[in-house]
């Protein structure tokens, strides 16, 4: 009975939170695999001051773009708000949530149309510097 329970949260575990680096420090979420996900992000720039610059395409209807910043188990540690540009500059420091210097996170961005989600990008791998 414990041993069907173990392989019970074990797939849950792996249905809810399975992830594949494809060796381009892509992620693929399994939620995401089957859906359409509107647009792409660029690679991450940083710059010699130490801050970090994000990009993405832009999303036909979209009126504001939200950066989403995960730690290592998907936990959402921060999320920014960028208007209607398509880069975001920031420093690390500025945001206590973040690990220090040299962590991987995961980074993702949501279009936003009247407050509502109306395209997500993938997830992708960042080195904080």
């Amino acid at each position: 009975m414990a041993l069907a329970g173990t392989l019970a949260a074990i797939l849950l575990i792996v249905t809810l939170a399975d992830y594949r680096d494809r060796g381009a420090h892509h992620i693929i979420l399994r939620e995401d695999a089957g859906e359409t996900l509107g647009f792409d992000l660029g690679h991450p720039l940083i710059l010699e001051d130490g801050q970090v610059q994000l990009s993405w395409q832009p999303v036909a209807g979209a009126e504001t773009f939200q950066v989403i910043l995960f730690g290592h188990e998907l936990d959402e540690l921060v999320r920014l708000e960028d208007g209607d540009r398509t880069t975001l500059t920031f420093l690390p420091p500025a945001f206590s949530e973040l690990p220090g210097s040299g962590a991987p996170i995961l980074w993702r961005v949501a279009a936003l149309c009247a407050g509502d989600e109306i395209a997500l990008s993938p997830v992708q791998i960042l080195r904080l510097p």
